[in-house]
């Protein structure tokens, strides 16, 4: 585990994670493992954050050595541009029954799915929590959520009439890239 600064391909590596020149202007996000709610999730910049994530330790030769803080950790880069709903993060959480798998047989609970929003307008260097992450216990201690629980979630049919009508125009075959993906992922049920 040591530290490499070359000019050129590798800044930092530490413990299997390589950070490339170009890839230390953009934002990470760490997830603990065995853990619920967005307990322990943070949302980083490598170059403003490093300190967070590694302790750095003088090793043998006088070289810098990185050590996790966080070990347990996954860490994976974050998606720069998210697809957004009124300018805001969201997630959709279905419920699926796969009964059958050759050939595949799927039942989909509309009225038990929904779609969670923040409350935050999404900005990418803003690593307010409340901003990235849906969850309803990250929600209901924004300052926010009583005067505005609403407008955390919204329905399926909501958010089909707001893709009707936000995206659809611009991507008319939207839907068959969903089946399209849906079809992919069936692949690994056989």
């Amino acid at each position: 585990m040591m530290a490499h600064s070359t000019s050129h391909s590798f800044a930092w590596y530490s413990a299997g994670v390589v950070f490339r020149q170009e890839e230390q202007n953009r934002t990470w996000i760490c997830k603990p493992r065995y853990n619920y709610a967005g307990r322990g999730i943070y949302v980083i910049s490598v170059n403003s954050d490093l300190n967070t994530i590694f302790k750095f330790k003088l090793g043998n030769s006088n070289r810098l050595q990185l050590h996790p803080r966080l070990p347990g950790y996954l860490m994976q880069e974050y998606i720069s541009r998210p697809l957004l709903i009124k300018g805001r993060k969201f997630d959709i959480r279905v419920h699926w029954l796969v009964a059958w798998t050759k050939p595949l047989l799927v039942f989909y609970n509309h009225n038990a799915s929904v779609v969670r929003l923040s409350l935050n307008l999404y900005r990418e260097f803003d690593f307010d929590r409340a901003t990235h992450l849906t969850n309803l216990s990250v929600q209901e201690n924004h300052y926010r959520y009583a005067f505005s629980q609403e407008a955390t979630g919204m329905t399926m049919s909501q958010l089909n009439h707001y893709f009707n009508r936000c995206f659809r125009p611009f991507h008319p075959k939207m839907c068959q890239d969903w089946v399209m993906t849906v079809m992919q992922v069936s692949q690994y049920f056989r």
